[in-house]
This record gives C-alpha cells, structure tokens and sequence, in this order.
C-alpha cells in the first residue's frame, strides 16, 4: 500500500483543528492548500474513503466519515 503524500498528511493534520469564526476555516483552506473550500472538500472526500487515510489516522477517519454520513442524512431529510 503507497504512504499518504505530504499534501494529503497535511490535509489530515488540518482537520484535526477547530475554528471558532464563520469563515475562518474556508479562509485557512485558501490560504494553506492554494484551493477553493469545495476543491478542497472534493479532494478531501476522496481522501477519507481511501485505506492509506485509515492506516494513518483511524480514529479521524471514522469521525470525518461519521461527520459526512450525518450531513447526508440531514441533508436528505429536507
């Protein structure tokens, strides 16, 4: 199984991180990969399914696919 690039590690090590401001986090996202927050979301959600995601950060990826699967539902409920 190939390692995590440096840019996918730094993905999974910026998402351990919390953001008390609206907006604070899409600007951090800019400013640290270069990217708009939805590229940033699209690369990410690919990441997360991926088994090097999970070799290297199991209990980040149950918590970031738990995260996704309640925003689906909400989603879906309206």
């Amino acid at each position: 199984m190939a390692a995590l690039t440096a840019t996918e590690q730094h993905m999974l090590e910026f998402e351990k991180r919390s953001w008390h401001y609206a907006g604070a986090k899409d600007r951090d996202i800019s400013d640290t990969f270069g990217l708009t927050p939805t590229r940033y979301y699209q690369k990410l959600a690919r990441l997360i399914t991926t088994e090097r995601a999970y070799a290297y950060n199991p209990m980040l990826i149950d918590r970031l696919l738990n995260s996704r699967s309640t925003v689906q539902r909400t989603e879906g409920v309206a």
